[in-house]
């Protein structure tokens, strides 16, 4: 008998772990209210901030508190070498997104003042997203900020409001040296204004990043008179090699100094309208990055899927000495860059207001233009695995360069489908080559009652005093339920509970039957 009540309890064990798993397969996004609050330096976030106990942010209102603290002008908020965990899916709602560090409301993106060049307003850590997805994404555009009022002696003579652009945006605005890993943006459409250096994923990067293992599924649309845009669905703008300076000799502790992109891919639209009434819109778009240049960039299993339409309003520069690249992968990948097992396969269009406009831009289907040694290696059969397949048209003619006007003997598009490359470690990351949504509805997971919660209070974007510490982990919200398969591992697990509560509910009969 007394075997006989161990074997039943060993088989109420197994039913609740079977329950448990089955509860965990079930992810519920929390939804963000779009309140945008004020910087917190002394908010605690659960757990050390280690790689073993990383910071956890549970909620999308913590999400937005971390994002505040990053834009905060705090050496302490960089979180240089400290370590977060995203442990929820996030359902953006299409509230207008300030990012994570950045989301500058100034000249265009560019450092008008000492103050705005040595700005610690940026994300220097590791975010590690856990293969959490970001759903109905959006961006904010513009801002009312209040300006001076000069006469012409200059003298202020009063303030105005003022409508300017939202520039360095993206889920992170602006990074130095930060990791950004295993997160992906899984819908949205998102529309930026006069924005300069701007991206979905990461709107700036300066000296140093690492992002791995991610993917972006959003469109955007950008309108911009700015003369310099750098545009991308990965990030706009990479700058700089590593260096120590002001910024950077404060940022060093486990922060990676390299520029990678690795493991990733994009299938979202990208349409650029430039409307800059100076001579020459000097731009660099890419599918994946703007500006990809310094510090030796690297793309690495990378793809883009994604189509690219571009309308330049003005002429460029007939002399020949604009700036203007185009590409599926990059706009400008240069000094020491290197790629591999890399690939476009989508269709670019560029109309512009002249016919000669090919003949003075640097356009290609991988990259716009590449300079200081561009290296790429071949696979065991000798075959290199940088490609592209598709289409790229000029003002109806087609371009034929796979990078700028440069001409490789071993870069020629790919006669064969084009493999994709998975990344290693996430299930999360599959993805079909030919998925390339071009009008996203908004993502609406599957309905749940909604629990009430208390929204963070509303605040200014830019505070001028830290707020007073809180101590306590906003409430999580609630949102509507998805279910998520993350990984097989999960399968596996319940599969094995289910066998082992069939043995030990058979085992339990076949002994109860012996005793009777």
């Amino acid at each position: 008998m007394k075997k006989i009540v161990s074997l039943l309890c060993i088989l109420t064990l197994l039913l609740s772990t079977f329950a448990m798993m089955a509860s965990a397969a079930t992810t519920e996004p929390s939804k963000w209210d779009g309140v945008v609050p004020a910087a917190q330096p002394d908010y605690q976030f659960e757990g050390e901030g280690t790689e073993a106990s990383p910071y956890l942010i549970k909620s999308a209102a913590e999400f937005a508190i971390f994002a505040a603290n990053c834009r905060y002008n705090s050496v302490e908020t960089t979180y240089s070498g400290k370590y977060f965990q995203l442990t929820v899916d996030i359902d953006m709602q299409n509230k207008e997104w300030w990012g994570i560090g950045g989301a500058t409301p100034n000249n265009f993106g560019f450092p008008t003042t000492e103050e705005d060049i040595y700005r610690f307003s940026y994300f220097a850590g590791i975010f590690d997203g856990a293969g959490h997805k970001i759903y109905n994404f959006n961006l904010a555009s513009t801002t009312e900020i209040e300006v001076e009022v000069k006469d012409e002696a200059g003298n202020v003579t009063g303030t105005e409001k003022k409508m300017v652009a939202v520039d360095k945006q993206g889920l992170f605005g602006w990074v130095v040296g930060a990791t950004v890993k295993n997160i992906g943006i899984e819908s949205g459409n998102v529309t930026l204004t006069n924005v300069a250096r701007s991206g979905l994923l990461v709107g700036t990067s300066r000296h140093g990043f690492l992002i791995d293992n991610c993917y972006n599924k959003a469109n955007l649309t950008v309108e911009t008179n700015a003369k310099y845009a750098m545009i991308g669905m990965f990030m706009g703008a990479s700058m700089d090699a590593w260096k120590n300076n002001h910024n950077t000799q404060q940022t060093a502790e486990n922060v990676y100094q390299g520029k990678t992109i690795s493991n990733s891919y994009n299938t979202g639209k990208l349409t650029v309208t430039m409307t800059n009434s100076s001579d020459g819109n000097e731009f660099r778009i890419g599918g994946i990055v703007g500006a990809y240049v310094g510090g030796a960039p690297e793309f690495v299993n990378v793809y883009n899927t994604g189509d690219i339409a571009i309308t330049n309003s003005n002429a460029i520069r007939a002399d020949g000495k604009g700036n203007a690249r185009l590409g599926g992968l990059a706009g400008a990948f240069l000094d020491n860059c290197y790629a591999v097992k890399s690939y476009y396969t989508g269709t670019i269009t560029f109309n512009a207001t002249v016919d000669t406009a090919r003949d003075y831009g640097n356009f290609g289907y991988l990259f716009g233009g590449v300079s200081g040694n561009f290296v790429t290696e071949p696979d065991a059969d000798g075959n290199y695995s940088v490609s592209y397949k598709g289409t790229f048209t000029c003002n109806g003619t087609a371009v034929e360069a796979g990078i700028g006007k440069a001409t490789y003997e071993w870069l020629k598009p790919s006669e064969a489908a084009i493999t994709v490359p998975l990344a290693a470690n996430s299930d999360f990351m599959i993805a079909i080559a030919e998925d390339k949504p071009v009008e996203q509805p908004t993502e609406e997971p599957t309905k749940a009652p909604e629990t009430p919660t208390e929204k963070p209070t509303q605040a200014p974007e830019t505070p001028t005093k830290a707020p007073e510490a809180t101590t306590k982990a906003p409430e999580a919200t609630n949102a509507p339920s998805t279910t998520e398969k993350k990984g097989c591992g999960s399968a596996i697990g319940i599969v094995s509970v289910i066998a082992l509560t069939a043995i030990a509910s058979g085992a339990a009969l076949s002994l109860r039957k012996k005793e009777d």
